[in-house]
């Protein structure tokens, strides 16, 4: 399951119109991230290739001095992404929407 799922899932729902929903879910993803960028580099490069993360925010992101603020930079990166993916098919659907 990936970001998008989770965030169109909760858009759809109507529940991300409370800031509690979005925190709850950058959370959770930071802490996955965090564990990710603990253990062997090429996992994490895997996750970020699958959530279709930009290279240079990657890179940008592993320059950071801290595993703190690595792990924010890319779960911003993980969740822009995400939206990013939500409001293109959303773009798409509406084009194709058939009245």
């Amino acid at each position: 399951m990936d970001a998008t799922f989770v965030l169109e899932t909760l858009e759809s729902a109507g529940e991300l119109d409370g800031q509690d929903v979005e925190l709850t879910l950058r959370t959770a993803l930071g802490r996955r991230v965090e564990t990710l960028l603990e253990g062997p580099r090429q996992s994490l490069l895997a996750a970020l290739y699958r959530f279709d993360v930009a290279e240079a925010a990657a890179r940008a992101a592993l320059r950071l001095p801290t595993l703190s603020d690595q792990r924010d930079a890319l779960t911003r990166a993980i969740l822009d992404r995400a939206h990013q993916k939500i409001a293109t098919r959303r773009r798409w659907a509406d084009q194709f929407t058939v009245s």
